[in-house]
């Protein structure tokens, strides 16, 4: 374990325990979710996705993160990463899907989606069945 391990969970035990070391492999998306939840995730991704961010360790609410994710969310983030530049993943697919799912349920036809979104119809039945 390296020394700036240590040194966080001496200051921090229960950041560092919510960060993987050195050798885990890190799936960003996923612990991105972990801390924030998938809604937060998503919309965190479609503002600043593919970018590099970084998170103050005390969020102001005038702040743009909370106004993309939540104040909840945003005070999440801060807590694991405060202080830290993280790199927000474009995740363009995953955001992309959700975006079709929720306007299917808003009764988007297939049809319609499939022409907004550059998919076939086929494709756009795959992605909203899941």
């Amino acid at each position: 374990m390296s020394a700036a391990r240590n040194l966080d969970e001496a200051r921090d035990p229960a950041r560092s325990a919510a960060m993987p070391g050195p050798s885990d492999r890190i799936d960003i998306p996923e612990l991105l979710e972990s801390v924030i939840g998938h809604d937060a995730l998503i919309a965190l991704c479609r503002v600043y996705g593919g970018t590099p961010l970084y998170i103050p360790q005390n969020v102001p609410a005038d702040h743009s993160l909370p106004l993309v994710i939540g104040c909840g969310a945003a005070k999440a983030l801060a807590e694991v990463f405060g202080g830290d530049r993280i790199d927000v993943p474009a995740m363009v697919a995953q955001t992309t899907h959700a975006q079709i799912r929720r306007l299917r349920t808003e009764g988007v036809t297939t049809v319609e989606l499939a022409r907004r979104f550059g998919y076939s119809v086929r494709q756009v039945r795959r992605i909203v069945n899941g």
